[in-house]
């Protein structure tokens, strides 16, 4: 019997313990509790309940013992408890103990359930309360399924924004925030949504329990069940007074920014900046003062009806917290002034003054006849306004500058805004863009000429902005049929633009190359059409030669020598014209190169024929330049040979370098004859070899255009019988 009932509670699910109502020990146990506990039923039945349960967290032996003996005395026991797996594991667990009578005995029965995920859900929710009660916003909850969409749920954060107790709100509505100035299209979006069962966002005027308005930020949001039926709706309140007061005042003070920036004036300005400081700040004391060196003091240029009524004609200001603040570039609040510290007349009533400098032109200064007038938001504002100042007589001086300059200059000059609109446009703009100032000042642009938007004129423009440094790109402006060179000079306010006509140099060096696309032509025919003849003719005449051997005298046989070294000649002086031609579209993009490490690979490439002229080469410690690295090896292959083949037996070689704001100047020199001033002219030319070389005549040649490539120039310094110096320059960023 006994098992038969442990078994019905193993289908249960439910793990079960039989107890002797006298000891409390165990005597029989369900496979379900051996599963919950990890422990076999044997070893259950040698255990205590402290043995599986977790003591340490107040779930003793003890405990378990009155629970037992109150079950046994027929008061059946229900309860929660924490059992400690064999594991270690933790879980918790519902406990029901009651008497029961099995086999004609008695037992205490232990019903056990496992409703660890239960206790944790538990715990989750606990923390979600806390952390909504505890929410720097308010929070509701309203049930739609009852009449009138009740409140039923009001967090802290809520009742203390309203002002009312937590069970006054409790199932009213929260149409009871609205009043007078409750905007109806507010309250028509709350309706959409919960007819729509959307969620909508609304700031609307709510009023509290004292009857002060304020603005409410409303996130409202449908809850919904498993079948998607909205259950609940949940509501996130929170207090934007404040932001949208400033929002009303910033949007003052952009009309008035507005108004700043057509002003001509110092006057004007001044007088707008007056008149805004009362308007958006609130403050009907103030004045607007420029500083003049000539006075060493701040002008009252224009000032309030209040403060005229208050203190009568203002003085310069020579002195005082006013100058203090402007010649500190720092505002300068004093909250509390008596009536000896007061700015201008020490019998007026003003207690608190603010001094806000703008620039390098003066103070806007505003006073109240109230202590400790002003707070963050006044500061904040007369500052704004005050930048504001600085940035329109900022670009009005800029203006002027502009014009001297334009005035001044022959190109195309115009500027735009940081919203990209005109601000100015010169007279040679006008003409070349067939455009005149009246027709693009204030305008886009880009809505000017939209063919410009996409091209690499948009991508400068953006880019000079967001690096704040000059920059530069070429454009081919197609509706003028001219190219044109544009640099830009951006600052914080937009930036300047000069187009400069390169139309000319666009052309030329079209033609340069087409000129080199003829060039390339003509080095293909070199390489494919004469270099095959010429391979012939050699070919034929050593075959003469070996056809008929016993049949030629020598004096023939000498003149077929000098045919087939003609020929290779040619050949050689076609290969070397073929390298001359290649310099330019042959050539590798500039990376850094370590000189040191292309001469060393030069020289093993020359040792024999250093070693066959007992030449010495001395090299010094050159820079790493930014260049082709293989024509830079030519280059000095070209150098070293030269030194080798003309300086004779012994000659000595020297390689030195030194650094120039452009790059690198550098310097092959050797102790050699010499060559003669007459033949230095020509040292350059396309087969000029001297009178003691075997070469091509190209070599040096070849050596020019590759300094060229690298913007650098190449000389010769040398006089009959003192050696020979060969300098050239790399115009390129030195390591």
């Amino acid at each position: 019997m006994k098992r038969t009932i442990l078994g019905v509670f193993d289908d249960l699910g439910i793990g079960v313990t039989l107890h002797d109502p006298e000891t409390g020990a165990v005597v029989g146990v369900n496979s379900r509790l051996e599963e919950l506990s990890g422990y076999s039923e044997s070893e259950l039945r040698e255990m205590t309940v402290a043995d599986y349960s977790a003591t340490d967290e107040g779930f003793t032996q003890a405990n378990a013992e009155v629970r037992l003996e109150r079950a046994a005395t027929s008061e059946p026991q229900q309860f929660e408890w924490r059992i400690k797996r064999a594991d270690g594991e933790r879980r918790w667990v519902r406990v029901r103990l009651a008497v029961t009578e099995l086999d004609s005995s008695e037992y205490v029965i232990a019903e056990i359930q496992d409703i660890s995920e239960h206790k944790q859900h538990e715990q989750e929710l606990a923390v979600k309360n806390q952390a909504i009660e505890q929410a720097p916003v308010g929070i509701t909850l309203t049930d739609p399924t009852q009449p009138d969409n009740p409140l039923v749920y009001a967090n802290k954060a809520f009742t203390d924004l309203i002002g009312y107790s937590p069970l006054e709100v409790d199932g009213w509505n929260h149409r009871e925030l609205q009043g007078l100035e409750t905007a109806e299209s507010a309250i028509e979006k709350f309706r959409t949504a919960i007819d729509t069962e959307d969620s909508t966002r609304v700031e609307i005027r709510n009023y509290r329990k004292d009857g002060t308005m304020f603005w409410n930020n409303v996130s409202l949001a449908p809850l919904r069940d498993d079948s998607e039926t909205v259950t609940n709706w949940v509501g996130f309140q929170e207090d934007i007074t404040d932001r949208k007061q400033r929002e009303g005042s910033l949007s003052e003070l952009h009309t008035a920014t507005q108004q700043l920036m057509q002003a001509t004036t110092s006057q004007e300005v001044a007088e707008i900046a007056s008149q805004t400081a009362e308007d958006v700040l609130g403050f009907s004391a103030n004045a607007v003062n420029f500083y003049d060196e000539t006075e060493s003091g701040l002008i009252p240029v224009a000032v309030s009806e209040a403060t005229t009524e208050l203190i009568g004609s203002p003085p310069v200001l020579d002195s005082g917290l006013a100058l203090e603040a402007f010649e500190a570039g720092e505002t300068r609040i004093e909250c509390d002034l008596s009536e000896a510290e007061a700015v201008y007349n020490p019998e007026t009533e003003l207690r608190s003054e603010m001094f806000v400098p703008f620039g390098s032109y003066g103070v806007l200064i505003v006073a109240s006849q109230t202590v400790d007038a002003f707070d963050e938001t006044d500061l904040s504002l007369a500052k704004i306004l005050a930048a504001n100042i600085e940035s329109t007589l900022d670009r009005a001086e800029k203006h002027r500058q502009y014009k001297r300059l334009t005035d001044r200059i022959s190109d195309a000059y115009y500027a735009v805004d940081a919203d990209h609109n005109i601000t100015y446009w010169n007279d040679v703009a006008a003409d070349r863009f067939e455009a005149p100032s009246e027709d693009v000042i204030g305008e886009s642009i880009w809505q000017c000429f939209p063919n410009l938007e996409g091209t690499v004129v948009e991508e400068t423009f953006q880019e000079a902005m967001e690096t704040q440094q000059p920059t530069a790109c070429e454009y081919y402006y197609e509706p003028s049929d001219y190219w044109t060179s544009l640099r830009m000079y951006p600052d914080e306010n937009g930036l300047a633009v000069i187009s400069k006509d390169i139309t000319e140099p666009k052309r030329r060096e079209a033609e340069l190359e087409r000129s080199n696309e003829r060039l390339q032509e003509f080095a293909y025919i070199l390489s494919h059409d004469l270099q095959e003849p010429l391979r012939m003719v050699s070919s034929y005449v050593e075959l003469l030669e070996m056809e008929l051997e016993e049949h030629l005298e020598e004096e023939t046989r000498e003149y077929m020598a000098f045919a087939v070294d003609g020929a290779d000649r040619m050949r050689g002086m076609i290969d070397g014209l073929l390298e001359y031609s290649r310099v330019e579209t042959d050539g590798k993009e500039f990376d850094n190169t370590e000189m040191n490490a292309v001469v060393d690979q030069v020289t093993n490439s020359l040792q024999l024929a250093l070693d066959d002229a007992e030449a010495g080469l001395s090299v010094g410690t050159l820079p790493t330049i930014e260049a082709d690295e293989d024509q830079l090896g030519q280059l000095f292959q070209n150098l070293i040979s030269n030194a080798i083949d003309h300086g004779g037996h012994g000659v000595s070689i020297e390689i030195t370098a030194e650094s120039t704001p452009e790059g690198c100047q550098v310097t092959v020199s050797d102790d050699g004859p010499g060559i003669p001033a007459n033949r230095q002219d020509e040292i350059f030319g396309l087969f000029d070899k001297g009178t003691d070389s075997d070469g091509t005549g190209i070599g040096m040649a070849i050596c020019e255009r590759i300094v060229n490539r690298h913007n650098g120039e190449i000389w010769i310094d040398s006089s009959d019988g003192e050696g020979t110096i060969v300098t050239f320059t790399i115009q390129t960023s030195v390591g």
